[in-house]
């Protein structure tokens, strides 16, 4: 929670020729939305996110490509599992660049900083690229409609899956219904921020944030 609490409106400077990316999460549960939250490198917190409740596929797909086309986007990466399939494919037919995201596919060492760590599926790697961005990268005060009525902040929903180890000594992120059986909310805004840790991206060194003042490799 601290390292989320400090990367709210944390201020810093745009970095040229990085890509900005579009993370979508797909909700596939009756409360959960689908979520379209955009991130150019190390700034996650100056362009708004989406949430779309009740949308089906086909209306999900339009609401990232027309957000694609006014943000002027590089690659949507959207979570592709379940009825997530049917936006990619949609998406591929509107012709706007999408990486399909498989969190339960094997990790890859995409965006990995610290080195020697091992993720157990893919969903854990991208959380863990989140982690490693967190010091350095800045996320808005945004708050989440709970439909019970509480509000849940995206700093709290960051802070929120548990972790464990596998027998392999691979770090597996708590399931999204395994957390609901315990009484948390899916994190479906930070699962679409994790999104866009799915490929390499461009980070240009050289660009300092308020803080820390380190950099990152």
């Amino acid at each position: 929670l601290i390292l989320a609490t400090l990367a709210v409106g944390r201020v810093v400077i745009p970095q040229a020729g990085v890509p900005l990316l579009l993370g979508v999460d797909v909700g596939r549960f009756g409360d959960d939305p689908s979520v379209i939250y955009p991130r150019r490198g190390r700034d996650a917190s100056s362009l708004p996110i989406e949430l779309m409740f009740g949308l089906d596929t086909m209306q999900t797909a339009a609401r990232v490509a027309e957000t694609f086309s006014k943000l002027g986007a590089d690659m949507a990466l959207v979570d592709g599992g379940g009825v997530g399939g049917g936006v990619v494919d949609r998406l591929h037919q509107l012709r706007i660049p999408t990486i399909e995201v498989q969190f339960g596919a094997k990790a890859d060492n995409t965006n990995i900083i610290e080195r020697g760590i091992k993720y157990a599926n893919k969903r854990a790697e991208i959380w863990g690229g989140v982690k490693d961005w967190l010091p350095f990268g800045s996320i808005p005060d945004f708050k989440i409609p709970q439909p019970n009525g509480d509000i849940l902040t995206l700093a709290e929903e960051l802070s929120n899956p548990q972790y464990g180890l596998t027998d392999k000594e691979e770090i597996r992120l708590e399931r999204k219904k395994d957390m609901r059986a315990r009484g948390v909310p899916s994190p479906n805004v930070a699962d679409a921020l994790a999104c866009t840790f799915a490929v390499p991206t461009l980070q240009p060194r050289g660009m300092v944030v308020t803080a820390p003042t380190v950099e990152p490799p």
